[in-house]
Formats: C-alpha cells, sequence, structure tokens
C-alpha cells in the first residue's frame, strides 16, 4: 500500500458527500457502512456505496477508494462485501476484528469475489483496525494471517472503540495507550507492513 498523508471517512449513504472528500484534496476515501450509516439506511447505503465506486472508478479519480463494511459480528458484513467488492476498490477498512482466524475468513470471502467478479487475485487489500481487546491481545497474529493485509490502525483515540472496551481514562499525553501503540508497530514491522 501506497503511504496516505489522509484518509477521510464518508458516510456511504451520501453519495454527495464523496465528491466533497475528492475535492478536499484527500489521498484515499473511506466509504462508510458501518457506524455513520443509521441501521435503516444500511441496506440503501451498500447500493450507494457501490454506485459510487463504479461512478468513481469511471472517472479515473486519484484517490484511492476503500471501505469500511460493519463487523463480522454484526451479521450483515457478508452483504456488505457481496456489494462492494468490485472495481475500483482499493481494499476494506475493518473494524472490531477480534482474531487471525476471523481474517482468513474474510480472506477466503474476498478470494471467491474476485474470482467471480474477474478482478486481479489480491487486489482488494485490508486495513485492519484494533478496536477491540482480543484483537490488541493477538495483533501479531492478525498482522501475519494473510498477505492481502495493507496495514495496521491502532484505534486507541479517547472516542475510539477499543478506549471503551478497555476502560482507559485518557490523558493529553496518551501514555495509556503506548503499550498498546508499541505493540501495533512492532507487529506491523514484523508481518513487512
Amino acid at each position: 500500500m501506497k503511504p496516505y498523508r489522509s484518509m477521510l471517512f464518508v458516510p456511504g449513504h451520501k453519495p454527495s458527500w464523496a465528491d466533497k472528500g475528492l475535492a478536499s484534496g484527500a489521498d484515499a476515501l473511506i466509504l462508510d457502512l458501518e457506524d455513520s450509516v443509521p441501521a435503516a439506511d444500511k441496506d440503501e447505503a451498500r447500493l450507494v456505496v457501490a454506485d459510487t465506486i463504479g461512478r468513481l472508478h469511471a472517472d479515473g479519480v486519484r484517490a484511492d477508494l476503500w471501505v469500511r463494511p460493519n463487523a463480522s459480528v454484526s451479521g450483515i458484513q457478508g452483504k456488505d462485501l457481496e456489494a462492494v467488492i468490485r472495481p475500483g476498490l482499493a481494499g476494506l477498512f475493518l473494524p472490531k476484528v477480534f482474531d487471525a482466524e476471523e481474517l482468513v475468513r474474510i480472506d477466503a470471502v474476498v478470494s471467491h469475489i474476485e474470482a467471480r467478479e474477474g478482478l486481479e487475485a489480491g487486489s482488494v487489500g485490508l486495513i485492519v483496525s484494533y478496536e477491540t481487546a482480543g484483537s490488541m491481545a493477538h495483533c501479531e497474529e492478525m498482522a501475519a494471517a494473510t498477505p492481502r493485509i495493507s496495514s495496521l490502525l491502532g484505534a486507541t483515540g479517547p472516542s475510539a472503540d477499543v478506549g471503551r472496551e478497555l476502560g482507559f481514562e485518557f490523558t493529553p499525553a496518551g501514555l495509556e495507550t503506548l503499550y498498546l501503540r508499541s505493540r501495533i508497530v512492532l507487529a506491523a514491522r514484523a508481518a513487512g507492513l
């Protein structure tokens, strides 16, 4: 994965926001199907995101297009992947992953859809977002779970899921997350990321 200066999250159910995101000059857009989309709008958002990827790919946009699907535990991630894996998608920004086995299962599904859609094998990357206690405890195995992994993200901010799950009391210096951030950096380097 090439380095990005900026990645901008865009609610998947708001197609005009993707155009605004591109106008901002972001290096990558993350079309969100997870937290920014109300439950009642999830089905429509999948269609909108699929259309947005197709439209922007046809226009030859400079920014890479990523999608944040709903987590596996939501029960609707499969629908998300079926809808959005298509030409023009750089990859998936995976939320709330728990362990390496889950990444292997996701890799198998993505591989199947790539083959069915005539996409180059391995062309859809994965960014793994460490947001659970389980993922933090298994970050090294997860980083090496599949060659499809492009990057790791340590979601350690005060409003992030991992902070709530681990019960951190955040400070301005952020030293309470230093151990976790260091583990993620070490896991990434050990896996060649």
